[in-house]
């Protein structure tokens, strides 16, 4: 499994489908070093900030894109608000006139986030529940003398596997489409300037 460094930097590295393609690319290269320390811990929003004054507005607009890029549904609240204040603070050396709107949408995106983990802790429960409360199957096991012998083993019948399978699979769909229009909604806002 990836840390949450590497799938931001994946993400960050990702190309949008705008026409600036080469220009686009090299800004990210440059400032990719940068919001790798921010990333990491090593430097917060007032450090970023600082090593990002001197860059003109479009390198600005790139990293809050390549930060926004890297916020996904399976952040900790911590490491969005750490993604919000980074974001806030290269909008401040833009023109600061944005930073109501990403506020507003920062806090739309803490609030799905944590329904999202509310309500999977209760598909959590209801499937433990389920398995504890669940009538054993009989299961054919070798014993170490080499017999067959029948075995009730807990667990829960296909159907109800399946069952909760797709209940998971529309939970994350729902979900992860909900935060991604939020992301696109952020995305939007910071390129229209």
């Amino acid at each position: 499994m990836k840390s949450a460094y590497e799938i931001a930097l994946e993400r960050a590295e990702k190309m949008s489908d705008s026409a600036e393609g080469v220009n686009s690319l090299e800004v990210r290269e440059e400032i990719k070093p940068i919001l790798a320390e921010f990333f990491r811990g090593d430097i917060d929003a007032d450090d970023l900030w600082e090593k990002l004054k001197t860059k003109n507005k479009e390198e600005l607009i790139e990293a809050q894109l390549m930060l926004i890029e890297s916020i996904g549904l399976r952040n900790t609240p911590e490491q969005i608000e750490r993604r919000k204040k980074g974001i806030i603070a290269v909008e401040n050396l833009i023109s600061g006139e944005k930073t109501s709107f990403l506020e507003q949408t920062f806090t739309q995106a803490a609030n799905l986030q944590q329904q999202y983990e509310q309500q999977k802790k209760q598909i959590e429960k209801q499937i433990k529940d389920h398995m504890e409360n669940s009538q054993g199957q009989m299961k054919a096991v070798q014993t170490a003398d080499g017999r067959t012998v029948m075995k009730e083993e807990p667990g829960m019948d296909s159907k109800t596997k399946n069952q909760f399978a797709q209940q998971i699979a529309n939970f994350q769909k729902m979900f992860t489409q909900r935060f991604d229009e939020i992301i696109e909604d952020l995305k939007s806002e910071v390129k229209n300037r």
